[in-house]
């Protein structure tokens, strides 16, 4: 009997089982991607890149000419954020409106991968936690991340926005990974690597919403010291990164189209946003701490500790490490303080969520870590290394009691929300719903009038079009289809 109850799964078991749980969960929600519906933007970000096809020929090189023209045309008029605004024109509806799924799809799977590939790359080379124990924290981050995003509609289901705040965020996850991985390889073709992919990266990130922008020259400043403290020389393979992140960013503050945007908005002076971002933050931390978040913390503990088990990482000042997450959680809310004085963007918030998620695991690893190795050296007989069969179930059990007692919440996990609102018929009956719109605007004159949408799941929900034709939404909808107006019938 009491081997039974002091068996622990090995964590290379624990990682396949981890992994398959991981692959179960994207199911359902790669499935919702089926019925995504374009949405204002979606429109009006491909307008160039789809006449400008049409114009000269269906051909690549005519699209991205449209791309780049929307780059320039935003970047003047509106927004100086020309790698959102090229990865918005490249927005799949430019080649037919069946193709959008798949910009939805690609954001699920890039966020996921960069999720994970980030957190293993910390775990097993910053941290020098084993292998199969860094696999098991990186999916356990990456399940958290994914489940209780903050808003899945405006992360995956809307390409626009998504792309913008959550793409770019996946961008960053890479640069980091980047720069983390192959700071151990030799040889010239590792370096040319390393220099070629962070330079797009930090290219591309800099080029971002403000508050990943924010963040990438933050954890690069952060990275680039722990670079040089710890491999010397070989730090200045991180040189041409440097420039380009700093040009990238320039390229976008100074955008013209940035005063254009500003006069909408009242937003707050830098000084005051910067102070206001601390008590934002923390009134958001009760509605970003759940009982997911909680368990696996605890659940991470004891694969932490038998990770650390041959780490030569020091895990010197912790107080500095956990200021420094903290001071980059309270980050992501500043640039919308300063540009609109508020933060109440769910495309926001799913960055400033996944950011306090982040930062509360890779905090726990280093004063865990630190814990060890005080204890090591003062020879305490101190394990945490708890990791038995019935830990696991424990956790699960109270997952899964937690779920129940708040009736089945069907928005509680992302995953499960997407599994119902799937077998539910909910999200076909809508996209069937837009496929008639679409049959109704083209069939009619210049003048295009639809009825109101009647089905509406949560993650595909947007705000319908308007009675007036002259909303934004039905605006780029109008010139998206080549009408002179399109009006929602009344109610």
């Amino acid at each position: 009997m009491k081997k039974f109850f002091t068996w622990k799964p090995s964590y290379k078991l624990l990682a396949i089982i981890l992994t398959a749980v991981l692959i179960v969960a994207l199911i359902p929600l790669i499935r919702l991607a089926m019925y995504a519906l374009p949405w204002y933007d979606d429109y009006g970000y491909t307008r160039y890149t789809r006449s400008f096809m049409a114009a000269y020929g269906d051909t690549f090189i005519n699209a991205m000419r449209g791309v780049f023209f929307q780059v320039k045309e935003s970047w003047y008029a509106w927004q100086g954020t020309f790698s959102s605004i090229f990865l918005m024109a490249l927005c799949p509806i430019a080649w037919g409106e069946e193709y959008y799924r798949y910009g939805v799809m690609a954001l699920i799977i890039v966020f996921t991968a960069a999720s994970f590939l980030c957190v293993y790359a910390l775990s097993s080379r910053m941290f020098q936690i084993k292998k199969a124990n860094s696999v098991c924290i990186a999916i356990i981050t990456t399940l958290v991340a994914v489940e209780k995003m903050y808003f899945p509609g405006h992360g995956f289901y809307w390409y626009n926005g998504g792309v913008h705040y959550i793409g770019i965020e996946s961008f960053l996850l890479f640069l980091v990974a980047a720069i983390v991985l192959f700071m151990d390889a030799k040889g010239i073709i590792p370096i040319v690597l390393q220099v070629f992919t962070t330079v797009i990266l930090a290219l591309i990130v800099s080029g971002g919403n403000f508050v990943s922008t924010l963040q990438g020259m933050l954890v690069l400043i952060a990275l680039i010291l722990y670079c040089i403290l710890k491999y010397k020389v070989r730090a200045l393979r991180l040189i041409p990164v440097i420039p380009t992140y700093a040009f990238g960013m320039y390229k976008n503050l100074i955008a013209p189209g940035n005063a254009v945007r500003a006069q909408y908005f009242n937003g707050m002076d830098p000084v005051h946003a910067v102070i206001k971002s601390f008590p934002e933050g923390m009134s958001r931390m009760r509605a970003f701490t759940d009982v997911f978040l909680f368990v696996a913390l605890l659940v991470l503990i004891p694969i932490v500790w038998n990770g650390l088990e041959k780490s030569k990482c020091n895990f010197r000042l912790p107080l500095v490490f956990l200021g420094f997450m903290a001071g980059l959680y309270f980050a992501t809310f500043t640039p919308n303080l300063y540009g609109t004085g508020i933060v109440d963007l769910a495309r926001v918030l799913n960055i400033c969520k996944m950011t306090y998620q982040f930062a509360l695991i890779l905090g726990e690893i280093y004063c865990i870590g630190w814990i060890k190795r005080i204890a090591t050296a003062k020879k305490w007989k101190l394990n945490l290394d708890g990791g038995y069969w019935w830990v696991y179930v424990l956790a699960v059990l109270m997952l899964v009691g937690f779920f129940f007692k708040h009736n089945m919440e069907r928005y509680e996990y992302s995953s499960y929300a997407a599994f119902y609102d799937v077998h539910s018929g909910e999200s076909a009956a809508l996209y069937d719903e837009y496929e008639d719109r679409i049959k109704e605007i083209e069939s009619q004159g210049e003048v295009a009038y639809v009825k109101p949408y009647t089905r509406r799941p949560w993650y595909l929900r947007q705000t319908d079009l308007s009675e007036d034709p002259t909303a934004g939404e039905n605006s780029e909808m109008a010139m998206y289809y080549d009408k002179e107006a399109i009006i929602l019938k009344s109610k």
